[in-house]
C-alpha cells in the first residue's frame, strides 16, 4: 500500500461516529438511593471514553429504576429504527442499597451502546494528548571540538505481561433470560392474643407468602394454646387453630393487609357436674400491619399487629348459663423471622 493510500485510510476511520444513543430514564418511588438521570449519563460516558447520548441518534435506551418488595430492580430496553424486536433485560437487586443494582446498570447500558466496551473498566483514563513538536535548537558557533559523553548503557528490556483473558457477557441485542420477577418468602411468628380465648393466651403460627413488586399474599396457620377461666364449681377453658390468607400491600419495610381466617374452636369444662368438650366454628376477617426490618441478606425480622373480628361467635354455655363468648374485636401481636429464598 503506498503512503497516500495510507493516509485515506487513517483519514477514513478518523471521520467515522462513535455510536450513540437517545437515553429515556426514569428513578421511581423507592429508588432514591439510585444514581439520577445526570449521573448515570456521567457515569457511562467516563466508562466509554465519550458521551454517547445524543436526543438524535436512532437507537432509543429505556431505563427505568424501582424499589419494590425490599428488592432494588432494574428494566432496560433497547429500541432501534429497524423492523428488530426490542430487547429487553431485567436486573434485580436484594442489598440495602443501590450500589450494586447501579454497577450492573452501568455496564448494561454501556454494553448495548457500543458492545465493545463490555471488558473495559468502568474508570477510563482520557486519551494523553499528543506532544507538540519540539523546534530544533540552533547550532552553536564553530569552536574547538568537544568530546561526547559516553553514552549511558540502554536500560533492561521490560517485559508486558500477557494480557488476561475476560469472559466477555453476551451481546445486548441477545436478551438474557429474565430473572424471577417474584420473591418467595416464608415465616414463623409467635405472640400475644386477647379475646382468643377466656384469658390472655400464646398464639404461634407459620405460613408462605409470594411477593410481587409490592403485592403479596401470605398462606399461613396459627395455633392459640389452652386457656382458662373460673367458673361457678369449676372452670372453662378454650382453644383453636385456624387457617387463613391475607393479601398485602408493601411500601419499603411496611405492609398493610386483609385477613380471612376459618378453623375450628374447642372447649372444655371441668370440675362441673358435667365434664364435656365440644368444638365450634371459627370465622373470622379484619386487618393485619407489618413491619419487617432487614437484619441480613435473606432475613427480615417482622412485628405484626392484627385486629379481627369474629364472623361466628360461639358462646360457651354450662349448666344452661352462659359462660364466656368471644368479644367483638380479637386482636394479636406478636414477632417472627421472615426467610427469602430468591
Amino acid at each position: 500500500m503506498s503512503h497516500a493510500a495510507l493516509v485515506a485510510v487513517v483519514i477514513a476511520l478518523a471521520g467515522a461516529a462513535p455510536p450513540s444513543a437517545r437515553l429515556v430514564f426514569n428513578r421511581g418511588a423507592g429508588a432514591e438511593s439510585c444514581p439520577s438521570e445526570a449521573e448515570m449519563r456521567a457515569v457511562v460516558a467516563r466508562r466509554l471514553g465519550f458521551d454517547p447520548f445524543d436526543d438524535d441518534a436512532p437507537k432509543q435506551i429505556h431505563c427505568a429504576l424501582e424499589r419494590s418488595g425490599g428488592l432494588f430492580r432494574a428494566h432496560i430496553k433497547v429500541a432501534t429504527a429497524s423492523a428488530a424486536p426490542a430487547a429487553e433485560r431485567r436486573l434485580v437487586s436484594p442489598r440495602k442499597d443501590c450500589a450494586e443494582l447501579a454497577a450492573a446498570v452501568e455496564l448494561a447500558l454501556s454494553v448495548a451502546i457500543n458492545p465493545a466496551s463490555a471488558g473495559q473498566p468502568a474508570d477510563v483514563e482520557p486519551p494523553r494528548a499528543r506532544a507538540a513538536p519540539v523546534e530544533p535548537k540552533p547550532a552553536p558557533a564553530a569552536g574547538p571540538p568537544v568530546e561526547a559523553p559516553p553514552a549511558p548503557p540502554p536500560p533492561p528490556a521490560r517485559v508486558t505481561p500477557a494480557p488476561a483473558i475476560t469472559r466477555s457477557p453476551p451481546p445486548f441485542d441477545r436478551a438474557p433470560a429474565a430473572p424471577r420477577s417474584y420473591t418467595l418468602l416464608a415465616r414463623a411468628d409467635a405472640g400475644v392474643g386477647f379475646g382468643l380465648g377466656p384469658g390472655a393466651t400464646l398464639a404461634t403460627g407459620a405460613g408462605v407468602a409470594v411477593v410481587w413488586r409490592a403485592l403479596s399474599v401470605d398462606v399461613g396457620g396459627r395455633w392459640v394454646a389452652p386457656s382458662s377461666a373460673a367458673v361457678s364449681g369449676g372452670s372453662v377453658t378454650t382453644w383453636s387453630w385456624s387457617l387463613s390468607i391475607a393479601p398485602c400491600a408493601h411500601r419499603e419495610w411496611l405492609a398493610a393487609c386483609a385477613v380471612a381466617a376459618a378453623g375450628a374452636l374447642h372447649a372444655r369444662g371441668d370440675g362441673l357436674a358435667l365434664t364435656a368438650t365440644d368444638v365450634g366454628l371459627y370465622a373470622a376477617a379484619g386487618a393485619r400491619g407489618l413491619v419487617d426490618a432487614p437484619i441480613g441478606a435473606r432475613w427480615r425480622l417482622r412485628v405484626a399487629g392484627e385486629l379481627v373480628t369474629p364472623l361466628v361467635r360461639a358462646h360457651l354455655v354450662v349448666e344452661g348459663r352462659e359462660q364466656w363468648a368471644p368479644p367483638r374485636l380479637q386482636v394479636v401481636a406478636g414477632l417472627g423471622l421472615v426467610r427469602s429464598f430468591w
